[in-house]
């Protein structure tokens, strides 16, 4: 077995014998701090919008809660149910937010989370005066394309 391993070593000679390799690596290790530096920084961003997700959103109805005794459940029954935060995805404690925003960052049904934590759903309707506004952002000119 002491063996298999020196066998493993060899692969370490390669670093010796390619010079780019080696060049790689080095920068990798001296990145190191860097990168460090760069996910405490999110951490330290992901714990603030973690409270901040708690305080605000943290008495949300979550699937389940309807059940529960107590005053908390004859909130959450007059709840739409559609309108119930998933178990996998609630603002009831910091720990619980934190796991939330990741799958948020991450894109992972975070429009459902949207939906569900907006105070007032707002029109889906387009009307003439929003797709103006919206033209006139991207810089969208229709006689420029037909000409």
């Amino acid at each position: 077995r002491i063996l298999r391993i020196f066998r493993i070593l060899r692969a370490f000679r390669l670093f010796r014998a390619v010079e780019g390799l080696r060049e790689i690596a080095s920068t990798l290790m001296h990145s190191l701090t860097g990168i460090a530096h760069l996910f405490s920084m999110l951490g330290l961003i992901f714990f603030i919008f973690g409270v901040l997700g708690v305080t605000i959103f943290g008495q949300l109805c979550t699937e389940g809660d309807e059940r529960e005794p107590g005053l908390s459940a004859v909130r959450c029954w007059f709840t739409e149910e559609d309108r119930l935060l998933p178990r996998q995805a609630t603002f009831r404690h910091v720990g619980a937010a934190l796991l939330t925003l990741f799958r948020v960052s991450t894109a992972d049904a975070w429009g459902k989370i949207l939906t569900i934590t907006q105070l007032a759903p707002g029109s889906r309707e387009v009307t003439a005066e929003v797709w103006r506004h919206f033209t006139e952002q991207i810089g969208y000119d229709p006689e420029a394309v037909a000409a």
